[in-house]
């Protein structure tokens, strides 16, 4: 169809425009349109051709003053109804066309969809039934993510009889089945779409191929794809997923087909590419080629192709992605676009795995976690990711690292295994590390598999592991197989250091520690003199090894040579003057041992004041042996003061600090607890009981009794350690919560804090981390939330952060109370956190500005409406008031002609009195009626008239009244009959001769040319000749019009 006909109204004739001329014409057709009230079909077919050319503007015009068109015409409302749904579906369009990073945009998609949901409101007010209105509303509900929703209305309209092979609506519900995970309900249903509509487009085939892929049927896909491009060489999509099954397939088998799969997926990849280098499939594809070719700047360029060139959420975060995972050692970056990926699509496991990598990096274990269990939800039997997390919740939660240990032991390493266990020797060795803690004998177990694994894989056992073994033989007591199991990690030591590749620097200090651990075996079997010997030989290797020292000393001790034990404790002593261990074991070894047991029974302040020595020894004892011996002799301690006075709250807080520190949290707390009710005015019980709260992550109560203790403080020095207690419960909740307040309080505890002691190293780095930590989590926040005042503070809180962790980082040669090596990673971090604030921070403020400017707009807009109202009542008061006076003025007019007409009457009734008098007058005087004066008779001819003439004029008089009356109603009637018929024949836009002009030319066409559309400075007469379609015929308006020029021609 090259032209559309227009139908002029009152008319047969039509207006033929042609479809090569809309682009210049669009205002001239839409007036055409609405001046001849056309059929709103032809609104609707316009508006297909302007959308068919990209002219989306114009689409949108049309169909609008279609549907305004449609209020004056209700016959037309199936027509209506097909307008609006038609503009619906083009805002939920529009929506779906709007960027999701783009937050600014966001108010825009919201009003667009409400837009949307008012057009389908008023197409169901003209019938509610109508079925195009039901799948557009489902789509709408779809764009706007509430599927379940969607779901049932496409549901509703295929079980409905009539409905039952709709088209729309089945490839609506196979898009949820899809989206659902309900691959076979997908299949089924555009198996169904392509029965009824095999032409169908876009291609069922491709989502067919990708349900069959989805349940594992790659041959079935390949041929769903492979029909695709018989019959479209170049469809993009066929090409991409195909080359993708080449490549998998080439991954799988390792035979002669390998280079073969690899070439063919290689080809399609690169014709896909040619035929749409857009598609951001095609560009995630090639971004995962050059990576493995490591051309990670292509892969860069690809991921922002694909990120800038689809609007679905998932493909975006497969571009961050990739741009997460080319920033190789650059883990801000890396940490940045994998957090990003995370945001767009929480189900990604890659970027998941990616994002829990970075956790790690920044030492955040809880949350990296969190992202590996996401990533092992949707891959159950991952057995990498069993392997993190197993080794991750070793530090966090035995019960849940256990838990992953035994799912991977009971995996297969790799799908050819036949056995229905791990073959994995590293799972074995850190299930047995774990397992040491509680069960000894089930670590052996594990150690021996691991051991077994590589024996039967023709490789050696590492003596680390022979060690790891004789050292539970040892605590088990069983000291001869322990031997064996130290002489076999000592003869394996050798051996690697004989070896050329071999770091000689770890296994000589693995030589060590195996020395060391046959020492102390030595010592158990009563031999110190073999023990010393060795412990001897280690410190002429390695005169820094203080263990060595201490056990010397302790012999030295035990065998009554007090002054040599204490000089080796002193020589500890030089080296680490801050060694807990040389103190207690030189103050109260073997000689305070036995001094505690001459310790009056009552006195309780001895026997508590050694329970807290032990308590700091086992704090700080590094080694699980003597923390445990330590912890055991603090509770012997504290339970000899309380049998002695069991009313002893200092004794009772000794036992439920050693229960916490050996990791009885909850009876702690319980015990806690109790010893607050007894005696709540001691200060250390709520400090525990806070501690103890922090431990098990209820923060809220750990800052209930870190206030609690400031009312009750009576020691003033201890403010700044709860200041400092009640920061870190503070900043702990800040990052579990993501609240900025929280984070703001711990920072000013910690001020208080170092207001109170200045130098403190600790508090200094304390401050820092919370600096930097407030930054994180502004910038972590959404736009909607953050704002540019804490972006600013978290802005000059890293300057200042930097500045600490600079100093605190190069104090190695000071002790410190704190990781010095942590300092250094924080200053570095600081600068990646620092670039990501500034970029917020502009992004913050552009988002406030529009945000304001649209606020402005909005207030400007209500403003002019208000005042628009104001206008238009002072203008509606204003003719209100007008028209009082007019109407008033037409009663004071009235009133007038009433008064002049009675006046008038009055003067009439009067002359007649008179005329009357003169009569009688004449008649008494009696003349001779034969001869009358000439003069006489004209001066009083009127009164000379009978009776009856008299009456005859009066009625005259009057009927002559009564007939200017009615000429005047008469006139007043014919002027507005002619004011109707002028405004008939304007309406009409002609006179009657033209209608007989009319029934003589039948159907004639008149054509809308480009040429005199153009023309806007034609006058009326013109338009008439555009409308005719003959601009240099100017006589055709005349004899149009004129009826004696037509029957000429009709003669003629």
């Amino acid at each position: 169809m090259s032209v559309i006909e227009i139908p002029l109204k009152n008319s047969e004739e039509v207006l033929e425009v042609s479809l090569s001329d809309l682009h210049e014409n669009s205002n001239e057709i839409l007036n055409i349109l609405n001046q001849e009230e056309a059929p709103l079909a032809l609104y609707l077919n316009f508006a297909l051709e302007y959308y068919k050319r990209n002219m989306f503007n114009e689409f949108e015009i049309f169909l609008q003053q279609g549907s305004k068109a449609a209020l004056a015409t209700p016959d037309q409302q199936k027509q209506h109804l097909l307008i609006l749904n038609c503009l619906a579906s083009y805002q939920i369009k529009k929506a779906k066309q709007i960027k999701l990073n783009d937050p600014t945009s966001q108010q825009d998609k919201k009003y667009l969809f409400e837009a949307a949901t008012s057009l389908f409101n008023a197409a169901d007010k003209i019938d509610i039934r109508e079925t195009t209105s039901w799948i557009g509303k489902g789509i709408l509900l779809l764009t706007k993510g509430q599927i379940d929703k969607a779901n049932n209305i496409f549901k509703a309209i295929v079980e409905t009889p009539e409905n039952a092979n709709n088209i729309p609506a089945l490839l609506g519900k196979a898009c949820i089945s899809f989206y659902n995970k309900d691959y076979k309900g997908a299949l089924a249903s555009y198996q169904r779409i392509l029965k009824y509509a095999p032409d169908f487009k876009p291609n069922v085939r491709i989502p067919i191929g990708l349900c069959f892929y989805a349940l594992g049927n790659t041959q079935m896909a390949r041929k769903a794809f492979e029909r695709v491009l018989n019959m479209e060489p170049d469809n993009v999509d066929a090409l991409i997923y195909l080359s993708i099954l080449d490549l998998n397939q080439a991954k799988e088998v390792k035979d002669e087909t390998f280079l073969e799969n690899i070439s063919k997926g290689r080809e399609k990849l690169k014709k896909a590419y040619k035929a749409d280098y857009t598609n951001p499939i095609v560009a995630l594809q090639l971004a995962d080629y050059c990576f493995n070719k490591n051309e990670y700047e292509k892969v860069k360029l690809l991921a922002n192709i694909a990120y800038t060139n689809t609007n679905v959420p998932a493909l975006q975060a497969l571009a961050y992605y990739n741009i997460g995972r080319v920033h190789q050692k650059n883990y801000d970056k890396a940490y940045k676009a994998y957090a990003q990926a995370v945001r767009l699509d929480q189900s990604n496991v890659l970027a998941q795995f990616g994002m829990g990598q970075m956790y790690l990096f920044k030492n955040e274990v809880s949350s990296a976690c969190e992202c590996f269990e996401k990533v092992l939800a949707s891959d159950p039997n991952n057995y990498d990711v069993l392997k993190i997390l197993g080794c991750l919740y070793s530090k966090l939660n035995y019960q849940k690292a256990m838990d992953y240990y035994d799912r991977i032991s009971r995996i297969p390493k790799s799908k050819n295994d036949e056995l229905n266990e791990s073959n994995d020797y590293e799972v074995w060795i850190d299930k047995a590390k774990l397992l040491e803690q509680n069960d000894p004998k089930a670590a052996l177990k594990a150690y021996y598999k691991a051991a077994e694994i590589l024996e039967n894989s023709n490789e050696r056992v590492p003596p680390e592991l022979w060690n790891n073994i004789a050292v539970l033989y040892h605590l088990e007591g069983d000291l001869g197989m322990a031997e064996q199991m130290y002489q076999k990690a000592y003869s394996e030591c050798e051996e690697k250091m004989n070896l050329s590749e071999v770091d000689k620097e770890y296994y000589d200090g693995l030589d060590t520690s195996i020395s060391y651990n046959v020492s102390r075996l030595y010592e158990t079997q009563k031999e110190p003199s073999k023990a010393s010997v060795i412990y001897k030989k280690i410190i002429k290797n390695h005169s820094r090894y203080l263990d060595a020292y201490l056990r010397l000393g302790a012999i030295e001790v035990e065998q009554g040579n007090y002054e040599e034990g204490i000089n080796y404790y002193k020589k500890v002593l030089e080296f680490d003057f801050k060694n807990v261990d040389a103190y207690s074991l030189m103050g109260y070894a073997q000689g305070l041992m036995e001094q505690i047991k001459d310790i009056d029974r009552y006195d309780l302040y001895a026997l508590c004041a050694v329970g807290n020595i032990h308590l700091i020894a086992g704090r700080n004892d590094q080694t699980k042996q003597g923390k445990e011996l330590y912890y055991r002799r603090a509770v012997e301690l504290f339970d000899k003061a309380l049998r002695l006075d069991n009313q002893n709250i200092y004794a009772a807080n000794g036992i439920a600090i050693a229960l916490a520190e050996r990791g009885y949290i909850d009876v702690a707390k319980n015990l806690f607890i109790q010893i607050r009710e007894v005696k709540s005015s001691v200060e250390a019980i709520w400090i525990n009981l806070g501690h103890i709260y922090t431990d098990l992550g209820q923060y809220q109560s750990a800052i209930n009794n870190y206030e609690n203790c400031l009312k009750k403080l009576t020691n003033i020095s201890d403010i700044g350690y709860i200041y400092q207690c009640l920061a870190k419960a503070y900043f702990a909740q800040a990052k579990v919560e993501k609240k900025v307040e929280y984070m703001n309080k711990a920072e000013n505890l910690i001020q208080k804090s170092l207001y109170i002691k200045p130098k403190d190293k600790a508090l200094q780095f304390d401050l820092a981390l919370i600096k930097q930590e407030f930054a994180q989590l502004v910038v972590d926040q959404p736009p909607e939330v953050r704002t540019i005042e804490n972006l600013k503070k978290a802005l000059n809180g890293l300057n200042i952060s930097k500045k600490y962790f600079a100093a605190l980082k190069d104090a190695k040669k000071q002790p410190v109370n704190y990781d010095v090596n942590i300092a250094g990673r924080r200053e570095e971090h600081n600068e990646s956190v620092k670039k990501v604030v500034i970029q917020k921070l502009e992004e913050q403020e552009e988002i406030e500005k529009k945000k304001k400017e649209r606020m402005d707009n909005i207030k400007l807009q209500r403003q002019k409406e208000l005042k628009e109202r104001e206008l238009k009542k002072e203008e509606e008061l204003r003719k209100a008031i007008e028209e009082e006076k007019r109407i008033e003025r037409q009663r004071e007019e009235l009133a007038l002609r009433l008064e002049k007409e009675r006046e008038e009457e009055s003067i009439i009734e009067e002359q007649l009195k008179e005329k009357k008098k003169a009569a009688a007058a004449s008649k008494s005087k009696g003349h001779n009626k034969d001869f009358i004066d000439d003069d006489e008779e004209e001066g009083n001819m009127d009164y000379e008239d009978s009776d009856e003439d008299r009456k005859m004029k009066k009625k005259r008089k009057r009927n002559k009244r009564k007939h200017d009356i009615r000429d005047d109603e008469s006139e007043n009637e014919d002027k507005y009959k002619s004011s109707d018929k002028e405004d008939d024949l304007n309406f009409d836009g002609g006179d009657s001769d033209e209608e007989d002009v009319k029934s003589v030319k039948k159907r004639k066409k008149y054509t809308l040319s480009k040429d005199t559309i153009s023309d806007d400075d034609d006058d009326d007469d013109d338009d008439e000749e555009i409308i005719a379609g003959n601009k240099s015929n100017n006589s055709s308006r005349s004899r149009i019009i004129n009826d004696e020029d037509d029957n000429y021609d009709e003669d003629e």
